[in-house]
């Protein structure tokens, strides 16, 4: 079993970028796929299968951050 610790040093949020401009901070791609749903927005299966730490697709940035 793993500690709170050790999970918490490999946990990554995502922040989605707007022109420079936060529009959130998500803990998951679903959620970010809710949260922007009705808009031209990247799907999810899209997404979730781009390895990089940021994606820019659509005008919008995605950038996946390790929390400290």
């Amino acid at each position: 079993m793993t500690t709170y610790q050790e999970r918490k040093k490999n946990e990554t949020k995502f922040v989605l970028l707007e022109n420079d401009t936060v529009l959130g901070v998500f803990g998951s791609l679903t959620r970010m796929c809710k949260f922007m749903e009705g808009k031209d927005f990247p799907s999810y299966s899209f997404l979730s299968k781009k390895k990089a730490d940021r994606i820019d697709a659509k005008g919008y940035s995605i950038q996946k951050v390790r929390s400290y």
